[in-house]
C-alpha cells in the first residue's frame, strides 16, 4: 500500500503578530482579528486532499485514514465538515461511523464538482469531529471587558456560531463534547490587565463539564420547548459512548452493560449550586473559572470507580474524595 502523505497547512501564531498590536480589553475587537476562516480553511485542507495526477494512484490502492478535528468552533467549518461527511457516504466502500441528515439542496454543478473531488480523496475510515464544552456553553455576547479566563483557542465566537454547534452535535457531525481542559497560571492570563492579545490560551473545564452542558442544555429545552430526557440521551451518547468508541476502549467504557468497568456518576439533574460556593469548590490548583459564581443544574453525588465510590457527599453536601487517585 502507498504511503499517504496529507497536506502541508499552514497554520497562524498569535505570537507572529503580538509586537505590532497595542493592548485589546474588548473581546469582539480581538475576535474580529481571528476569524473562523482559519478554520474553515483547515478544514478544507485536511477533507478535499488531492492526489498529483503524477503519482497515479488507483481508487482501489489509494490508502485508508481516520481523521478526527478536534476544537470545531464555527458555523462555517462545521459545513465543510458535513459536506466531506456526506461526501463519503457517496464514495463506493466507505464507513463512515455517523449517519448524517442529506445535504441541503444541492445544484447539478455542485454535485458533479464534488464528484469530481472524490476521486482525489483517500478512503476515510473515519472522519469525525468535535468540539470543547465551553465551545457549547459561552459566545462572544457574555465576555465582558478585560476578562481574558475565556481566551481560548480556536477562540470562542459569537451566538449563531454556538447555536450552529449545538445543531451539529445533535444531528452527529458532532460526535463528541470534549472538556477542552487546559488550565493556565493565573499569571499568564493577564487578568489584571485584561489584555486579550497578550493573555494565554486556555480554559480549566473538567470539573464543571457535566452540570456546564446540562444547564446549557436544559436552558435551550426551556426556550425550544423540547425534553430534557433527549438531551440526557444526548449527553451520554456524546460524553460516554462516543469517546470511548474513539479511543477504542468500549469494550470496557462507555456504557452500563454487562461485564463493563462499573464506572458510574450518580447525580441529581435538577438540583441547582453556585459554583465556588457552599461546598461547591473547585478542585483545580489555578483558580479563575470561566463558570465562577454561575447557578448550575445537576449536582454529582457519588462517583463510583470501577466499582468502587471514590467521590461522595456527607448529609451537609460537603465533598469527600475517598482515596488518591487510580487511573489504569
Amino acid at each position: 500500500m502507498s504511503k499517504f502523505r496529507p497536506p502541508p497547512i499552514k497554520t497562524f501564531k498569535e505570537s507572529d503578530t503580538l509586537t505590532a498590536l497595542a493592548m485589546c480589553r474588548e473581546y469582539l475587537l480581538y475576535l474580529h482579528d481571528f476569524s473562523s476562516t482559519f478554520e474553515e480553511a483547515g478544514v478544507t485542507s485536511v477533507t478535499s486532499y488531492r492526489y498529483s495526477n503524477e503519482r497515479r494512484i488507483k481508487r482501489e490502492t489509494k490508502p485508508t485514514v481516520s481523521v478526527h478535528l478536534f476544537s470545531m468552533s464555527s458555523m462555517n467549518g462545521c459545513m465543510r465538515l458535513r459536506n466531506a461527511i456526506q461526501g463519503i457516504k457517496m464514495m463506493p466502500n466507505a464507513a463512515p461511523t455517523m449517519t448524517i441528515e442529506p445535504i441541503d439542496k444541492m445544484t447539478s454543478e455542485k454535485s458533479r464538482s464534488l464528484g469530481q473531488r472524490l476521486e482525489h480523496w483517500p478512503s476515510f475510515a473515519q472522519l469525525q469531529g468535535s468540539s470543547a464544552v465551553y465551545y457549547f456553553t459561552h459566545d462572544s455576547g457574555q465576555v465582558e471587558s478585560g476578562d481574558t479566563r475565556i481566551k481560548a483557542w480556536p477562540p470562542v465566537r459569537r451566538l449563531e456560531h454556538r447555536q450552529s454547534l449545538w445543531r451539529n452535535l445533535e444531528s452527529g457531525v458532532l460526535n463528541m463534547v470534549t472538556s477542552g481542559h487546559t488550565p493556565v497560571d493565573p499569571a499568564l492570563k493577564l487578568s489584571r490587565d485584561g489584555d486579550f492579545y497578550r493573555a494565554a490560551a486556555g480554559v480549566s473545564s473538567i470539573e464543571m463539564m457535566l452540570p456546564a452542558i446540562w444547564t446549557t442544555a436544559s436552558e435551550r429545552n426551556r426556550k425550544t420547548k423540547k425534553n430534557d430526557d433527549d438531551s440526557l440521551i444526548l449527553i451520554a451518547e456524546r460524553m460516554c459512548v462516543a469517546p470511548a468508541k474513539f479511543l477504542g476502549i468500549d469494550n470496557r467504557k462507555g456504557s452500563l452493560a454487562s461485564g463493563m468497568d462499573a464506572d458510574i456518576c450518580i447525580w441529581d439533574p435538577e438540583a441547582t449550586f453556585v459554583v465556588n460556593k457552599n461546598g461547591h469548590r473547585l478542585q483545580s490548583k489555578y483558580y479563575g473559572s470561566i463558570y465562577d459564581g454561575k447557578e448550575m443544574k445537576g449536582v454529582v453525588k457519588q462517583t463510583y470507580l470501577r466499582g468502587k465510590c471514590v467521590f461522595d457527599r456527607d448529609k451537609e453536601g460537603t465533598p469527600m474524595f475517598l482515596e488518591e487517585p487510580r487511573g489504569e
